[in-house]
């Protein structure tokens, strides 16, 4: 059974960041989903320019640094 739990919700506007914190937070048998980007190799701000991305490579250095 399932008991009750809080859920602490963060946000970030910051994609780096925001991965980084989720990163740092997880433990053993947590699963986390980072969703949005999927295939897409750019971030679009509000003006249009285009700033280079890739969430698989944002993770494999987060988890590096987070041993």
């Amino acid at each position: 059974m399932w008991g009750k739990k809080w859920v602490k919700i963060f946000l970030n506007t910051d994609r780096y960041k925001a991965t980084a914190k989720v990163l740092s937070l997880v433990k053993k048998y947590d699963i986390v989903f980072i969703t949005g980007k999927g295939s897409e190799q750019a971030i679009a701000d509000p003006n249009g320019k285009l700033t280079p991305w890739d969430d698989r490579r944002v993770i494999k250095e987060e988890l590096k640094n987070i041993g």
